[in-house]
């Protein structure tokens, strides 16, 4: 009788086992799921390509932009030396020189931003000059 006892238990306890393991294989994938989507760790997004302004002869191309708040702009140079300087000092390339070359910026704030050629313009939108508009982001 013992023997048999002894049996049913180990048979009962046997056949527990794997229920109980997938309860916590269940378990532990929501609670894993509920961390994923809870953290925000998706994938994260690519990053969007700048905006460009073509740097031509003696002009910018577009002149004035407008643009959400965390965009970069490139401005590519079509060829002859150009350096773009904001208005204000808060950007400034390094010389181009050759065809392509380029300078990116990001604009992190809202606000309006003049700038100019150091070679072929001035402050206050003088001979080679255009502005960058950065707005806040819509929902």
């Amino acid at each position: 009788m013992d023997r048999r006892q002894g049996d049913r238990r180990q048979s009962g306890t046997a056949s527990w086992r794997p229920a109980w393991w997938l309860v916590l294989l269940v378990g532990a994938a929501t609670v894993g799921t509920w961390l994923a989507v809870g953290t925000g760790t998706a994938a994260p997004q690519q990053a969007a390509a700048p905006v460009t302004v073509a740097i031509q002869v003696v002009q910018f191309v577009p002149q004035d932009i407008t643009v959400p708040v965390g965009t970069r702009v490139a401005w590519v140079n079509d060829g002859g030396r150009h350096q773009i300087v904001a208005d204000d000092g808060s950007f400034q390339s390094q010389q181009l020189t050759t065809a392509q070359q380029k300078f990116v910026y990001q604009f992190r704030r809202p606000g309006v931003f003049p700038y100019h050629c150091f070679f072929h313009g001035g402050a206050g939108g003088k001979g080679m000059a255009g502005v960058v508009t950065v707005v806040e982001r819509t929902p």
